[in-house]
């Protein structure tokens, strides 16, 4: 299996190259159809688009769950997927026994459609990294997503418009979420000094200052 941070061949070709980028839902749809593949890394699918969107909630959601038993890494970034497609991508990927990593960076689910996954996966001990990186979430703290993933570690929720968090959350949030990014969300300086982060968690105020906060310390690191 390639290494995430390597350089990805894209392929346009009808002919899938494992390990290759996938930038049409033509292809999409053939290697769900196929399976036996470890990783599906696309983007650029159009899933806005009338047809597209459709066949995505239906044949591709149903294909992925029943033919990729095998897979690990899903990243579908940069393709404007909805709060329903993520749904209905959820209800797919809840059933494979393999799945540890969904990317998601760069479309449109928002807040509520990311509380409709949290229903789907509910329970799900697989997952341990998901990747929201600029989806429109806020300005709330996806706390349902936390919740529902309990074997969850990486939280990456960049880019979007977060500034709220419950206190009751802070207090319970789950041992194994160890990493969560929230740089670029709207948390402003008074947020960052009244509740208490976890260690590890990147925070950005609206002065552009990363800190971290330390639980054991108590107090902000830069």
């Amino acid at each position: 299996m390639a290494a995430m941070n390597e350089p990805l061949k894209k392929s346009r070709s009808k002919k899938y190259v494992p390990g290759s980028e996938i930038l049409d839902f033509e292809t999409l749809m053939e290697v769900a159809e196929q399976g036996g593949v470890k990783e599906i890394i696309a983007s650029d699918l159009g899933l806005d688009v009338t047809g597209v969107s459709a066949k995505f909630s239906d044949a591709f959601c149903k294909a992925l769950q029943a033919n990729c038993g095998e897979l690990e890494i899903l990243s579908i970034t940069d393709s404007y997927m909805n709060g329903e497609q993520a749904h209905r991508l959820a209800v797919a990927v809840n059933g494979l026994p393999a799945f540890r990593r969904l990317i998601l960076r760069g479309n449109s689910i928002g807040s509520s459609g990311v509380d409709l996954m949290a229903q789907k996966l509910l329970g799900n001990k697989c997952i341990i990294v998901l990747d929201l990186d600029e989806n429109g979430i806020g300005p709330d703290f996806p706390a349902s997503i936390v919740a529902a993933l309990p074997a969850l570690a990486k939280l990456n929720l960049y880019q979007n418009q977060i500034h709220k968090f419950s206190p009751k959350f802070l207090r319970n949030i789950p041992p194994t979420l160890e990493d969560v990014d929230l740089r670029k969300n709207a948390i402003k300086k008074e947020d960052l000094q009244k509740e208490m982060f976890p260690p590890r968690w990147l925070l950005m105020d609206q002065h552009g200052v990363t800190q971290i906060i330390s639980k054991r310390r108590g107090s902000l690191v830069r």
